[in-house]
Order: C-alpha cells, then sequence, then structure tokens
C-alpha cells in the first residue's frame, strides 16, 4: 500500500471531514485501495471465515480509512458465506455506527 500512496491524495483528504475530525489515512486513491482489497483477498480466502473477521477487525482497529475499506472489502467478499446470526450482529454494529448528531 506503501507503493500506492499519492502525496495530492493525502493533502486533499482533510477537506472532506469537518474540522477537527479528519481521518487518519495513508493517502492511497480509494481507486487503488479497491484493487489492494480485492488482490489480498485471493490471498486470504482459504483461510477459515473467523481469521479473515480477526484480520478485519485488526484493520478497523488501525483507525486508517484506508485499511478499513480494505477490512470492508474482505467482509463483503464471504457475503454468501454469513449465517442469519452474523447477518444480525453486524445489522447491529452498523446501527451503534450511525448515530447522527
Amino acid at each position: 500500500m506503501i507503493v500506492c500512496i499519492d502525496e495530492k491524495t493525502l493533502a486533499t483528504s482533510s477537506r472532506f471531514f469537518k474540522e477537527g475530525e479528519a481521518a487518519k489515512v495513508h493517502g492511497v486513491k480509494m481507486t487503488d485501495i479497491s484493487k489492494i482489497g480485492k488482490e489480498s483477498f485471493k490471498q486470504i480466502k482459504e483461510l477459515p471465515k473467523q481469521k479473515i473477521f480477526d484480520l478485519c477487525g485488526d484493520l478497523w482497529k488501525s483507525g486508517y480509512l484506508e485499511e478499513s475499506v480494505i477490512a470492508c472489502i474482505w467482509a463483503e467478499s464471504l457475503h454468501k458465506q454469513y449465517e442469519e446470526t452474523t447477518k444480525l450482529k453486524c445489522r447491529y454494529e452498523i446501527q451503534q455506527c450511525t448515530t447522527y448528531n
């Protein structure tokens, strides 16, 4: 991912957030992040579902926007393997994250 860092993207990313709420970013374009997410999933797709979810959690906890997007790409790639309890848990967690002031 470091190879894909774009200084212009890094410099302009703060304009998409309110002052004081800027996201942590590496400065990689979303088109590149999408490619990285899809290509890297090919390398881990044979791992157990729970291991991939654990890796997604680690990426999400990093706090970096690009790593969170990759976690979402990986989790979405497993959607056919979701069980009903997983779907309910995801819906609950999304509701907890989408509180608007």
